[in-house]
This record gives C-alpha cells, sequence and structure tokens, in this order.
C-alpha cells in the first residue's frame, strides 16, 4: 500500500537527511540510528564512487532515479568484498539499505526497490556456526590480575566478565564503564 501523494508535498530535497528525520519521527533506538547511519554512509560511499552523486556547491546531490537491478546486484557484491566490513556487517547493511530504499518506495517516491529483488537471491556467506574458545578461570583470573594497561585491563575485563565481541567494546562510552580497580582511579 502506497502512501497518499499528500506526503511527498513535504518535499525531499535530501533523501539521506529526510530518511534520518524520520527514524527520529518514530522513536528508533540510538543504537538502531547509528547502525542504520553507518550502512547509510557505505551506501552514500558507493553511489558517489558509481555515478550517483554530483558535487554542486560542495555538497552531493543524490540521484538514485537510475538505479536499477543491475546497480543493486554490483553495491550488494561491493558490500560482500569491502575491506572495511566482514561479512555479516555487510549482510546487516544490505538489510538496513533495503528498508531505507522500501521506505522511498512505500511513500511513492521509488517505483520499485531493486535492493529487496537481489537481496532474494544474494548470499553474503556468513559463517553462523563460529566455535567459542574456552579459557580456564584460573588462566583469566591471572590474566586480569596481571594485567597493568588501563585499555588492555579494560578489554580483557570485559572480554572475560560478559563475553563481550570485539566489535561491541567499540561502541562503549566512559559511561557505560565502572571499574573497581586500583588503576580506574590513576
Amino acid at each position: 500500500m502506497k502512501t497518499p501523494p499528500s506526503e511527498l508535498e513535504n518535499g525531499v530535497e535530501d533523501i539521506f537527511e529526510y530518511y534520518k528525520e524520520e527514524l527520529d519521527i518514530t522513536d528508533a533506538s540510538e543504537g538502531s540510528k547509528r547502525h542504520k547511519n553507518s550502512a547509510l554512509k557505505k551506501f552514500k560511499e558507493y553511489l558517489k564512487n558509481n555515478g550517483f552523486a554530483v558535487l554542486e556547491n560542495g555538497e552531493y546531490q543524490y540521484d538514485l532515479s537510475g538505479f536499477g537491478r543491475r546497480d543493486a546486484k554490483k553495491f550488494l557484491k561491493w558490500l560482500k568484498y569491502n575491506d572495511d566490513l566482514d561479512r555479516s556487517t555487510a549482510s546487516v547493511y544490505s538489510i538496513q539499505i533495503k528498508q531505507f530504499v522500501e521506505f522511498y518506495n512505500r511513500i511513492g517516491y521509488f517505483a520499485w526497490n531493486p535492493i529487496a529483488t537481489e537481496l532474494e537471491t544474494f548470499d553474503f556467506e556468513v559463517d553462523h556456526n563460529t566455535t567459542k574458545k574456552h579459557i580456564p578461570m584460573n588462566t583469566l583470573r591471572t590474566e586480569i590480575r596481571n594485567t597493568k594497561d588501563q585499555v588492555d585491563f579494560t578489554v580483557i575485563f570485559l572480554l572475560a566478565k560478559w563475553g563481550a565481541r570485539r566489535s561491541e567494546l567499540s561502541n562503549l562510552n566512559l559511561d557505560d564503564i565502572h571499574l573497581d580497580h586500583p588503576l580506574y582511579n590513576k
């Protein structure tokens, strides 16, 4: 079901900024917004490098009117083999870009969603059967007690305590960490 044409009366000058505003209106979580913004940043990078953006007055203007099925396939392949992303992140980004295009499809800005069409048959080959290493508790205790560097201590402590993944540690803020350790007060 398409949104009534009155939705388009608001005018969409920058499809990326309008979408970000939409995320704020729908009360998306900060984490969700951050992940979607990262996906959009990658999509914009691809568009700039593949002729879908023009630099005007110091800002890029994006034109997706000619972005079709083959362009979507090329974009997904670019995501999959992007050195900056692992396969699982690329897979998540592809779904977030699909949702971005689907939003504009619903309000009548785009006629269809080529990303969704190509995702039906595209495989990111993500390995979901990762094995976890077992480390004895005594080894963990010794390693934590012998760690002198604050950053190393924080990483090791968090990994041991909560099983946090490396990618989750990069999203931590100082407010998220409370350490009861002699190095914390230095």
